[in-house]
């Protein structure tokens, strides 16, 4: 699997956002925010992070850039983001990515 080490997001766990969604409903908290898990990583880091804590074979992960991939959409190489302010109004944090992965492996 050919994964790019030069697209950079922040993997957020769908459960939390889903918690954090109905939190600011609860708080009748409005507007837009950034809500996003908390670290920046690159695709190929994360695609090795989740083989690792599954046990698969992370040498199947092949690194490339994302000009090798041919995507047809456009990406952009550099989308991080922090949730600082959503967490400062609603006291909610997201989980790192390592505990996120591993309550995913517990609940399998």
């Amino acid at each position: 699997m050919k994964v790019p080490i030069d697209q950079v997001s922040n993997p957020t766990f769908v459960d939390e956002l889903g918690y954090l969604i109905l939190k600011c409903l609860d708080l009748g908290v409005g507007g837009v925010y950034l809500a996003t898990g908390p670290e920046s990583v690159s695709r190929y880091d994360y695609a090795v992070k989740i083989s690792e804590v599954f046990g698969l074979n992370k040498n199947l992960i092949k690194p490339v850039k994302t000009q090798d991939l041919n995507q047809v959409a456009k990406r952009p190489l550099n989308n991080s983001t922090h949730p600082y302010l959503i967490q400062k109004i609603t006291g909610f944090s997201f989980r790192n990515i390592f505990d996120s992965l591993a309550y995913l492996k517990k609940v399998e």
